[in-house]
């Protein structure tokens, strides 16, 4: 890609590369919901032919890709999965159709016919040697071709093996070699028969029925998705509230008491909260905070005296006070005379 890219017109492929994002995004919307109802027999074997069967080949690879990937993501975010399966890929599939393909039109739009057949037609299995016949130093690009297609097939039927090996083990991370090496030849094999039973066609709809039922579990998985994002986010916020009613006793000189010291009453129910919540109403913790022994005992030993107006009201109830001068004016009388 990177060399059709440079030793090709590079600029038209540049430009093509920005218009079909911008075309892909502009009509993403109605080519999803396009299934050609008024081009008759026509529409319905182009859709057969491209759409349902890449919607289908995709389907069909799905388990296996979505095992494998998670399985070597261990340990990333979402938002670093999503960025390095989604986004990424789809920018690089968008590059390397608007280059290989790009290259081709711009063959087509100099000379017309060139990557035709005799009848006029385009052979889909050799139009990529064909194209690449009329590039500088075509035999070794060829070569280059032929083995990353090698090495797509081969990274492909042993992380698919893998995984097949994994399902059959009971999710063993790494299933034995002779587990592995069957699932292989049984994949070759089937491939095989399908390629010689009836040729791309028998493998096209081999891969739309296999997809069709699967499609319902994929929409399962995407449900499940949601439901394992929604209780992780609940998990992580109960998390960070536990958090921080264990960290702002230290801010604040306070401590939390556990469940077993919630006092006679105990904490409000759980409808009740919810019920004051939706009316406006504060509401109660339900893990209740009390000051710690230390602090009472500070504030009562700084504050255990009696105030000044009330002395006059424990004397008179105090036991030894018939004993006291009576001759001390009481705190009524002792205030000083008015001047005249």
């Amino acid at each position: 890609m990177l060399y059709l890219l440079v030793v090709g017109p590079s600029e038209f492929l540049l430009r093509d590369f920005v218009q079909s994002m911008g075309y892909y995004i502009q009509n993403f919307i109605g080519l999803s919901f396009n299934v050609s109802a008024f081009q008759g027999e026509a529409g319905e074997a182009w859709q057969a032919s491209w759409t349902s069967f890449y919607w289908g080949w995709w389907m069909s690879w799905a388990p296996f890709v979505g095992i494998f990937i998670a399985r070597i993501s261990k340990g990333r975010t979402v938002r670093q999965f999503v960025a390095g399966v989604i986004l990424v890929p789809t920018v690089i599939g968008i590059l390397w159709f608007a280059v290989m393909g790009g290259s081709a039109l711009a063959m087509e739009l100099e000379n017309p016919g060139i990557l035709r057949n005799s009848e006029g037609g385009v052979d889909l299995q050799g139009a990529l040697f064909e194209m690449l016949q009329h590039v500088p130093g075509s035999s070794i690009v060829s070569i280059g071709v032929l083995l990353l297609i090698a090495i797509f097939f081969i990274t492909s039927a042993d992380s698919g093996a893998l995984v097949m090996g994994m399902i059959a083990t009971g999710g063993q991370q790494n299933p034995k070699r002779w587990i592995r090496t069957f699932f292989v030849a049984v994949t070759a094999a089937l491939a095989i028969a399908l390629l010689l039973a009836g040729g791309l066609t028998a493998l096209q709809t081999a891969a739309i029925t296999i997809a069709l039922p699967f499609s319902v579990v994929m929409l399962l998985i995407c449900w499940s998705t949601i439901v394992a994002f929604t209780r992780e986010r609940r998990a992580y916020a109960r998390a960070e509230r536990a958090q921080l009613i264990d960290k702002i006793g230290d801010y604040y000189g306070l401590e939390v008491e556990s469940r077993d010291e919630r006092g006679i009453i105990g904490a409000q129910p759980r409808w009740l909260r919810q019920l004051q919540k939706r009316l406006g109403m504060p509401v109660s913790p339900a893990t209740p905070i009390r000051i710690p022994q230390a602090i009472l005992d500070a504030e009562r030993s700084a504050d255990s005296g009696p105030a000044p107006l009330d002395v006059d009201d424990l004397v008179s109830s105090d036991e030894l006070s018939g004993y006291d001068d009576h001759d001390v004016p009481s705190r009524g009388d002792d205030e000083a005379p008015p001047v005249r």
